[in-house]
């Protein structure tokens, strides 16, 4: 009973935390490609979409783990895995963003 009550608000805490996470890899995913698009401008168009698709399918990855985390009861390792990939994202942009700043 309180664990069942206990697990359902796991099970909510995850869904939750999936679906902001997920949200915002979607976003990472348009500005990567965005970003990718104009500093590789004369590449094929699928090489700029693998680019930008598979970091964004490892953060997916990511995301689900973590929520599986959560579900688990490991809150604190849950959301560290799972926002890890968004910052991930975070970093490939910035690091493109320089490169075409030296541009």
């Amino acid at each position: 009973t309180l664990d069942k009550v206990a697990q359902i608000k796991r099970e909510a805490k995850a869904r939750i935390a999936r679906r902001y996470a997920t949200s915002l890899t979607v976003g990472l995913l348009l500005l990567l490609g965005g970003v990718s698009a104009i500093l590789f401008r004369n590449a094929q168009p699928l090489n700029i979409y693998l680019m930008a698709f598979l970091p964004a399918l490892f953060a997916l990855l990511l995301v689900n783990s973590g929520g599986h985390l959560i579900r688990g009861g490991d809150i604190v390792t849950g959301y560290t895995v799972m926002w890890s990939g968004n910052v991930l994202l975070l970093v490939l942009i910035f690091l493109l963003l320089g490169r075409l700043q030296r541009h």
